[in-house]
């Protein structure tokens, strides 16, 4: 999937409990989180009103609802390679692609 249609699909979990893993090049996880996604910010249009990027600049902070400082995941459209769908027994995960092959999977379980 390419930025826009993966940004669609993560507007579509906000509300939703999620689980985020950070993984390596590899597959070892670096970083986990859960919580119910709250939010999706665009960050890049005030960067881009503050001269620090393009018309391209796109920046989108997705945050939980349990944390009261803004703890969250990027959508970083320079850092963003792709996505795909990887659809388990029990779970659904939403893996992102980024620079230098780290991947972010946001995971949805079955109740």
């Amino acid at each position: 999937m390419d930025f826009n249609e993966t940004l669609s699909c993560l507007l579509s979990l906000i509300g939703r409990e999620v689980y985020l893993e950070m993984r390596a090049p590899g597959g070892a996880e670096i970083v986990t989180m859960h919580g119910v996604l709250a939010a999706g910010d665009d960050l890049g249009a005030f960067e881009r009103s503050q001269g620090k990027g393009g018309p391209e600049h796109d920046r989108i902070l997705f945050t939980f609802r349990e944390h009261p400082f803004p703890e969250g995941f990027y959508l970083d459209r320079r850092t963003f390679r792709d996505a795909s769908w990887r659809h388990g027994d029990r779970e659904t995960e939403l893996c992102l692609t980024l620079e230098g092959g780290v991947e972010l999977a946001v995971i949805t379980r079955e109740v």
